[in-house]
C-alpha cells in the first residue's frame, strides 16, 4: 500500500511540477513566494521556488486531487526514469503537508535522498535503478503505530516481478535482522534477535489465547531472551498479506529461566530453556534443570493445537530425589494420594505428566495428571506389607478407576506380611485396588522353598495365594513333615495375629505370643507327608506349637489297622498322643506315654501296651518312608501277637531291620523266646519253658506244669511246621480230655484205664513230643506222643480252623498184664495186646472243637498208629533238647 501511494503522488507530482515549470520558469532564478496558488484541482500554499544551480522548492501544504487511473506496476521502469531525470533538476523539495487521498504526509528531497512521514510511517531513503534491477537503500522505515523502526536494502527485478529485501529491525524493544523475498504473489520471510529482557510486549502484540499467554508471560520468565528464527510463508490475497500457518517456524532461547508450573510450588529453574514454535504448536525444552536444588533429567513442555479450541498444556517433568517432604508437596500438590509407604534405598525417580486443557475446552476437558515414581534397590513398605525391591514404579492416573497402581520387581531379601517374615529369591508384585498381587514370587526359607502366585487384601489384611510347593519341611533336624512338588492355596488372615490357612493339607498356622500354633484339623490330608511316624494313621487332628526351635505337638489320631492293643485285648485305634520335635529328633508319645518313640535312636518303647507284629510290619511295608530306616521296639509287660501266635513276656527287644526282616527276643519269669523273620519264613523258638509262656505261644492252656520246648518255622501263608517237647506237666482241663475221661468212667471195659492214669486232676505227663503242621485252614498233628507214668498217648489228627471241627486217633497204652484185666475186660475186639503183655485202646475224637465226640476204635485202627517211630523219638528227647 505504502509503494502505491509513493508512486501515485510522484507522479501528480511530476505533472503539477512540469505545470509550473513553464509558466514560472523566468521568475525561478530570482525566487518566487506565493501565498496561495490554485491550478486547476491542485493547491498551494506558501509556495518558494528559487532557481541556483537546481531548483529549490518549498510548500507549506499541498492538496493533490485523487487520479481515477489505478496505479499500474506495468511501465514503472519509464515512470521511474522520467521521475528519476524529473528529480535531477532539484537540489531541495521541502513539502511540509501533502494531501492526497485523505492521506496528509511530508516529503522532503534533497542529494538524492528522500523522506516522507505521515501519521502511520517515516520512510527516508535511495531508489536507484541498474537495467531491470531497482535497489532502494532505506535507512530508516518507522511504523508510528506499532513503534517499529526498520533499515535496509531492497531489490526489484522487473522481469521476474520478484523483491528482496533485508535489513535491521526495533520493534518492541527488541533488535534484530531480518530477510523476506516476494515472488509473484508468495513472500517468504526470516528473522532473528538480539538478547532481550521483556517478552510481554511481542506477546501482547501476537494475537494469542489469553491461557497461553499467561504461560508465556507469568508462568516462563526468565532473564534474557532471544530469537533464533522466525520464519514462515504466506500469499497476496486482496491487496492483505494471508500467513500460511502450516509453513511458520520459530525458536526462541530463554537464559536463567524460571518455570511456574504450580501455584503452590516453587519454580523450576534452568540455565537454559528452549522454545520451538511448528504446527501450531510450542515446545519447551530445558538445559540442566533443577528444582529445590534437585536437578531435573530431561523434561519437556509442550502446548499443541494453538488457535484451535482444544488447545492443551502438556508437562512431562522428571526429577531424582529421596521420599522427603520435596515429593510429598509434588504429591499433595496434584491432589495425588499414594497409599501410606515407606521406603529406604536409592533416590527415586519421579515423573509428572500433565495434561491441561487451555482455551474454550477447559470448561468441559478434565485436567490430566499422571504420576510416575520409579524406586530401585531399596525395601519399600505398603501399609502391613514390607518388600525387597529390585525396581518398582508407582503410577497415578487421574483418569483411570482405580488412580494408584503399583508394580515391582523384587529382589533376594525378606518379603513381609504383618509379623511374618518370608524369604523371597525373585518375583513381580503389583498394587491395584487396595491390593497387593504376587506374581511368580519364588521363596525359598528353612522349612519351605516354592513359587507363589496370588492377591493380599490391605483393607482386609488377608491374602489369597496359590504355591507351586517345590519342598515343604517342618521341623529342625529332624523333618516330622516333608512335602515335595505339591501345588497348594494358602489363605492368610493378618489382622490380629498371623493366621496361615492351608485346606490341601488341613493346616491352620497361627502366630500367638508363646509362639507359631500348627493345626491339623483332618489329619488324612496330610498323612502322606508325615515322617518318622512309628505308627500307622488314618485319621484324627493334632496341634504343634512352636517356640524357638522346638516344635511340641499333642493330638488324637485314628488307625485303623489294629496293632496296639490293651491285655484284655481291647483294640487301640483312638491314639491320643503329644511329644516334641527338637534339634535332638521326634519324641513321640501315645496312650498315657505307655507308648514312646524317639527318632534320634529310632527307638519303640512300649509299656504294659501290646503290640500285633504281623500287622504292624505289613502297615510298615506299605509305608514308602520306613523301607531305609532300622526301628527298635522294647517291651516292657507286654505281648507280642503274631498272627494266631502270641508271645508273652515281662520284656521283649524285636529289632525290624530296612529289608523287613525281624530278630526278636522275649523273658518272662526267665523264659526266653526267640522269634525270626526272614523274607517269608518266620522261626520260633523257646527252649524249656514254663506253662505259662508256653500257653500265650500255642493258644492252648492243657498243658500245666512241667517245662515245654516249642520250635516252628517256615512260611505262614503257606506251610508252618512246629515240635512241642514235654518234660513232664500235667494234660488236663480241656473238652477233648474232659470227654475223653467221661468215656473212660461211662464203659465198663475202659473204667481201668481211669487210674491212676486218667483222672480229674488230669494226666501226669513224664516226657512228650508232638509234631504238627499249620496251614490258613488247619492243624495237622502229624504225630502225638506223651508219656505218663502208667499209661502211654499216641495219635494223630487234623484240627479244622475254618470249620472249628475236629478229626484225630488216639492210642492209650497202659503196662498192666491181662490177667488182671481179662475179667472186667469183656469186648476184647477193642484191645491190642503187646509183647510186654501191656494192652491198648484206641480212641476216636471228631467233631466240633467245641463239644467234641469221643468213641473207642477198632482194633485195626490202631495198627496204624506209628508207636515204634514214636517211642524212638521220645528216647532221643534228650539229644534234640541239647
Amino acid at each position: 500500500s505504502s509503494i502505491d501511494a509513493i508512486h501515485t503522488l510522484l507522479r501528480n507530482t511530476l505533472i503539477f511540477f512540469i505545470i509550473f515549470f513553464v509558466a514560472l520558469f523566468f521568475w525561478f532564478k530570482t525566487g518566487i513566494e506565493i501565498d496561495s496558488f490554485v491550478l486547476g484541482n491542485y493547491k498551494i500554499d506558501k509556495l518558494y521556488i528559487k532557481l541556483d544551480k537546481k531548483l529549490t522548492l518549498k510548500a507549506n501544504k499541498v492538496v493533490i486531487p485523487k487520479s481515477k487511473e489505478k496505479p499500474s506496476f506495468k511501465n514503472i521502469d519509464s515512470t521511474f526514469d522520467r521521475i528519476k531525470y524529473f528529480f535531477t533538476f532539484f537540489h531541495t523539495i521541502d513539502l511540509k503537508e501533502v494531501v492526497f487521498a485523505d492521506n496528509k504526509v511530508q516529503f522532503m528531497f534533497t542529494d538524492n535522498l528522500f523522506y516522507l512521514s505521515s501519521d502511520r510511517y517515516e520512510i527516508a531513503g535511495n531508489i536507484y535503478r541498474n537495467a531491470e534491477i531497482f535497489t532502494a537503500d532505506v535507512p530508516r522505515l518507522y511504523l508510528k503505530e506499532n513503534n517499529i523502526t526498520l533499515n535496509g536494502e531492497l531489490r526489484y527485478s522487473l522481469k521476474n516481478n520478484t523483491l528482496e529485501t533485508k535489513g535491521d529491525f526495533d520493534a518492541y524493544h527488541i533488535q534484530g535482522h531480518f530477510n523476506a523475498n516476494k515472488k509473484e504473489d508468495k513472500i517468504r520471510f526470516r528473522l532473528n534477535s538480539d538478547r532481550f529482557n521483556d517478552i510481554k510486549t511481542l506477546v501482547n502484540v501476537v494475537s494469542l489465547p489469553k491461557s497461553i499467554q499467561s504461560w508465556l508471560v507469568d508462568k516462563i520468565k526468565a532473564k534474557e531472551y532471544q530469537i533464533n528464527t522466525l520464519e514462515g510463508s504466506g500469499s497476496i490475497v486482496d491487496k492483505g498479506f494471508k500467513l500460511n500457518d502450516k509453513t511458520l517456524k520459530a525458536t526462541m532461547l530463554l537464559r536463567k529461566a524460571k518455570i511456574y508450573f504450580q501455584p503452590k510450588l516453587n519454580p523450576i529453574l534452568a540455565k537454559e530453556m528452549k522454545i520451538n514454535y511448528k504446527n501450531k504448536s510450542l515446545f519447551f525444552t530445558f538445559k540442566t534443570p533443577t528444582y529445590l536444588h534437585k536437578v531435573l533429567k530431561p523434561s519437556k513442555v509442550m502446548i499443541t493445537g494453538i488457535g484451535s479450541k482444544k488447545t492443551l498444556l502438556y508437562l512431562d517433568l522428571f526429577m531424582q530425589t529421596a521420599i522427603d517432604k520435596t515429593l510429598q508437596q509434588i504429591l499433595d500438590a496434584y491432589k495425588v494420594k499414594f497409599p501410606p509407604l515407606k521406603y529406604k534405598g536409592a533416590p527415586v525417580g519421579i515423573g509428572l505428566k500433565m495434561g491441561i486443557p487451555l482455551g474454550k475446552w477447559k470448561k468441559t476437558k478434565k485436567m490430566l495428571t499422571i504420576v510416575n515414581v520409579a524406586f530401585e534397590q531399596g525395601q519399600m513398605q505398603i501399609k502391613n506389607i514390607s518388600l525387597p525391591l529390585l525396581k518398582a514404579t508407582i503410577k497415578y492416573d487421574n483418569r483411570a478407576k482405580e488412580k494408584v497402581s503399583i508394580s515391582s520387581t523384587l529382589k533376594k531379601g525378606v518379603l513381609s506380611i504383618g509379623e511374618t517374615k518370608i524369604p523371597v529369591l525373585n518375583g513381580q508384585l503389583s498394587y491395584k485396588k487396595e491390593q497387593v498381587i504376587l506374581e511368580k514370587v519364588y521363596t525359598k526359607g528353612l522349612w519351605y522353598e516354592g513359587m507363589v502366585n496370588g492377591k493380599i487384601d490391605l483393607k482386609n489384611k488377608k491374602a489369597f495365594l496359590n504355591m507351586e510347593a517345590k519342598k515343604i519341611a517342618i521341623g529342625d533336624k529332624e523333618k516330622f513333615i516333608v512335602i515335595e512338588n505339591k501345588p497348594m492355596p494358602l489363605m492368610i488372615d493378618y489382622a490380629k495375629n498371623f493366621r496361615l490357612s492351608i485346606p490341601t493339607l488341613g493346616m491352620k498356622l497361627i502366630n500367638k505370643e508363646d509362639g507359631m500354633h500348627i493345626g491339623v484339623t483332618d489329619i488324612t490330608k496330610l498323612k502322606p507327608y508325615l515322617k518318622h511316624m512309628p505308627i500307622a494313621i488314618d485319621g484324627g487332628s493334632i496341634d504343634i506349637v512352636k517356640k524357638g526351635d522346638k516344635y511340641s505337638f499333642k493330638g488324637l489320631l485314628r488307625s485303623k489297622a489294629c496293632f496296639f492293643y490293651d491285655k484284655n485285648d481291647v483294640c487301640r485305634t483312638q491314639i491320643r498322643c503329644l511329644g516334641e520335635v527338637s534339634k535332638k529328633g521326634l519324641d513321640f508319645y501315645a496312650f498315657d506315654k505307655r507308648l514312646h518313640y524317639r527318632s534320634a535312636k529310632s527307638r519303640l518303647t512300649l509299656k504294659n501296651l501290646n503290640i500285633d507284629l504281623k500287622k504292624f510290619l505289613n502297615i510298615r511295608k506299605k509305608s514308602k518312608k520306613n523301607k531305609s530306616t532300622k526301628l527298635i521296639i522294647l517291651g516292657n509287660n507286654s505281648k507280642i501277637r503274631y498272627e494266631k501266635h502270641i508271645l508273652l513276656t515281662d520284656s521283649y527287644d524285636i529289632e525290624i531291620l530296612p529289608n523287613g526282616n525281624v530278630k526278636a527276643s522275649g523273658s518272662l519269669d526267665g523264659d526266653i523266646v526267640q522269634f525270626n523273620k526272614k523274607g517269608n519264613i518266620v522261626s520260633m523258638k523257646a527252649l524249656r519253658v514254663k506253662d505259662k509262656m508256653l500257653h500265650a505261644l500255642i493258644n492252648f492252656d492243657g498243658l500245666q506244669k512241667g517245662r515245654y520246648t516249642l520250635k516252628k518255622s517256615g512260611n505262614p501263608d503257606k506251610v508252618l511246621k512246629g515240635q512241642i517237647i514235654i518234660e513232664g506237666g500235667v494234660m488236663s482241663n480241656f473238652k477233648a480230655y474232659n470227654n475223653t475221661l467221661a468215656l473212660i468212667n461211662a464203659v465198663p471195659a475202659l473204667a481201668t484205664f481211669s487210674s491212676p492214669g486218667f483222672s480229674k486232676s488230669g494226666f501226669m505227663i513224664k516226657e512228650g513230643v508232638i509234631e504238627y503242621r499249620m496251614t490258613k485252614d488247619k492243624i495237622i498233628f502229624d504225630s502225638i506222643y506223651i508219656k505218663g507214668s502208667s499209661a502211654t498217648i499216641v495219635g494223630k489228627g487234623v484240627l479244622s480252623l475254618k470249620k472249628k471241627n475236629m478229626h484225630m486217633k488216639l492210642a492209650i497204652q497202659t503196662a498192666r498184664e491181662l490177667g488182671n484185666l481179662v475179667g472186667k475186660v469183656p469186648l476184647l475186639g477193642y484191645i491190642l495186646m503187646g509183647k510186654d503183655k501191656s494192652i491198648t485202646v484206641g480212641l476216636t475224637i471228631e467233631g466240633s472243637i467245641y463239644k467234641p465226640v469221643v468213641r473207642t476204635s477198632t482194633a485195626q485202627d490202631i495198627l496204624t498208629l506209628p508207636l515204634q517211630f514214636i517211642q524212638r523219638t521220645i528216647e532221643s528227647t534228650v539229644k534234640i533238647i541239647k
